[in-house]
């Protein structure tokens, strides 16, 4: 490729065994020739480049960018870094090893940005069985530029689409280092929150995830306050720390609601709860109130009853499945209304949130 591409394709892989045709020729329907506009880097973690070229067809191996990264750690931010570090090209999109896109998505996604000089495109998204991922359930008619509390772009933590090279250098934005998952968090925050040049390409092609994506090695059981480590160095971070107040509340509320109540209920439902988890998720919850006060006021009656329940000394398993229950419980008076009804129209509070998530 004589001169810089215009999107490059980051894809780390961390087993050999794992077939990407599907991943590589989905990229090659995506609009974009691989001999100029496109660059494909797959970049082998913790593995050897020559085993990754050996299940690859000649065809595909001469269209590949092979690198390696060893760090011994089982995160994709040490090879997506990496990848980010020796990229020239305009635009950059991660695609996990289980992933496709749609066809002609990239060249769909090139020509938004282009047109309207943005930062990001953030693409619909869905698995591979066709059931949509509703997120981030931005306003329903918005075409625009995102705003980030009022189309609660916090709901999209993974980076997925089309981002400028340039804009990732001009923020400083960073991969979350010393975790093994949620490394993504504060890259895609730092972008979504930092820009104002940011948009849903709704109703275009899309990422489609993949059904081994359950498997992956970010997403499988540990200790809750390991799960949870890369979400509070985010909360105690001085760039959250610098946020106005509106977006801190909009990223808190979203940590609790998925990545706090679902680390918790994951492990009450597998009877992985113990006094260890319990004390993970109230330490936690100590430290959202202390980096966003006032973010409960988005939250409704249910969730608030299950943080206090959490917090206590005196609450057991049984309580707390009970609770997690009822916030689950979609439509009931407990979970529509705000536990301060001053914010029962805020654009996170349930109601708003139930409907844009529907509408999406």
């Amino acid at each position: 490729m004589n001169s810089a591409p215009i999107v490059d394709v980051i894809i780390p892989i961390h087993d050999s065994k794992r077939p990407l045709e599907r991943t590589l020729e989905s990229l090659l329907a995506s609009g974009l020739s691989p001999r100029t506009e496109l660059q494909i880097t797959v970049v082998c973690h913790n593995i050897s480049a020559a085993d990754i070229a050996a299940n690859l067809t000649p065809e595909l191996r001469e269209i590949v960018r092979l690198i390696e990264c060893h760090d011994n750690l089982p995160s994709p931010a040490g090879p997506r870094a990496l990848a980010l570090s020796q990229s020239t090209a305009r635009y950059i999109s991660f695609v996990d090893s289980d992933d496709t896109l749609d066809p002609h998505a990239l060249a769909s996604w090139v020509a938004l940005a282009d047109k309207h000089v943005l930062d990001a495109v953030i693409p619909p998204e869905r698995h591979d069985t066709g059931k949509a991922i509703r997120t981030p359930p931005v306003r329903r008619f918005r075409n625009g530029n995102l705003h980030p509390v009022r189309d609660r772009v916090s709901y999209r933590t993974a980076p997925l689409g089309l981002i400028r090279r340039a804009a990732i250098e001009r923020l400083g934005i960073q991969f979350g280092s010393g975790v093994r998952n949620g490394s993504d968090q504060i890259f895609a925050l730092m972008l979504w929150f930092g820009s104002n040049a940011v948009r849903f390409a709704r109703g275009g092609p899309g990422y489609i995830v993949g059904g081994d994506a359950e498997t992956r090695v970010t997403t499988q059981m540990q200790p809750l306050a390991g799960e949870l480590k890369a979400t509070r160095d985010l909360l105690a971070s001085p760039w959250f720390a610098a946020l106005p107040v509106p977006s801190r509340r909009a990223i808190a509320v979203k940590f609790v609601r998925l990545q706090l109540f679902g680390g918790v209920e994951r492990r009450l439902d597998t009877r992985w709860w113990s006094a260890e988890s319990k004390e993970a998720a109230a330490e936690f919850i100590r430290l959202v109130q202390n980096a966003a006060p006032g973010y409960e006021k988005s939250l409704s009656i249910a969730d608030i009853n299950l943080c206090r329940s959490i917090v206590s000394t005196s609450s057991d398993a049984p309580e707390l499945s009970t609770l997690m229950a009822k916030r689950r419980a979609f439509g009931r008076p407990a979970t529509v209304l705000t536990h301060d009804l001053r914010s029962f129209f805020a654009p996170d509070a349930p109601l708003r949130y139930m409907i844009a998530t529907v509408l999406h």
